[in-house]
């Protein structure tokens, strides 16, 4: 799985990351 850099920082915002974006 590919993240942007700035996304990793955030655990919740990962979590959202993967339930919106699907990835």
């Amino acid at each position: 799985m590919e993240r942007c850099g700035w996304v990793s920082q955030d655990p919740l915002y990962i979590a959202y990351h993967d339930n919106e974006w699907g990835v």
